[in-house]
């Protein structure tokens, strides 16, 4: 794991909305008439998260959202943990602005192994991008104890010329194979 990973949990949030026409998200299923969004929020550790969920800010801001009710089922947040790769670059300051975020969900229907030999391919993978790659700011792979068939990738770059850039390398290529053969092991 890179020296620059310095948090060690992430939560991540999911609804289903109300397709009103209001927003711009793009559905994740066809399902008429609703929308999936999610909230990615990353912590230095357990203690802060504890912290942000106890204040009277977070406490208002869920309170409003559920208060406009724009949800169809109750929200769902579950927690991960940044196991390898880079949310921040080594010896550089995080960079706040990216110009596109990818949040990659792969599930593997097949068994422990699979995640295991999944992750391996993501974390080699990720050394390179933090090596090759200067407008990649975050490419960041995540488990979680209670999604234990899943994991999580974090990208953001640049721009939307750094995301054209970062899928048409050779090793991006070799590493998606890699990557669709650990699947099924």
């Amino acid at each position: 794991m890179s020296s620059s990973l310095t948090a060690n949990v992430a939560i991540l949030t999911t609804a289903k909305v109300k397709d009103t026409g209001a927003c711009f998200i793009s559905a994740a299923k066809k399902d008429t008439g609703f929308k999936l969004i999610s909230r990615m929020e990353i912590f230095p550790n357990a203690s802060v998260l504890a912290t942000v969920q106890n204040s009277s800010e977070h406490k208002l801001f869920n309170n409003s959202e559920s208060g406009q009710e724009l949800y169809e089922d109750k929200e769902t947040a579950t927690l991960w943990q940044p196991i390898g790769g880079f949310l921040t670059r080594k010896n550089r300051a995080p960079t706040a602005t990216a110009g596109v975020l990818v949040l990659a969900k792969f599930t593997c229907i097949e068994n422990e192994k699979a995640v295991q030999n999944l992750v391996k391919v993501l974390q080699t993978y990720c050394d390179w991008v933090e090596s090759n790659e200067l407008t990649t700011y975050t490419y960041c792979v995540m488990t979680s104890q209670t999604a234990s068939k899943e994991v999580l990738l974090f990208e953001r770059y640049m721009d939307l010329p750094s995301v054209k850039t970062h899928g048409q390398t050779k090793e991006f290529k070799s590493m998606s194979e890699t990557r669709a053969e650990a699947l099924y092991k």
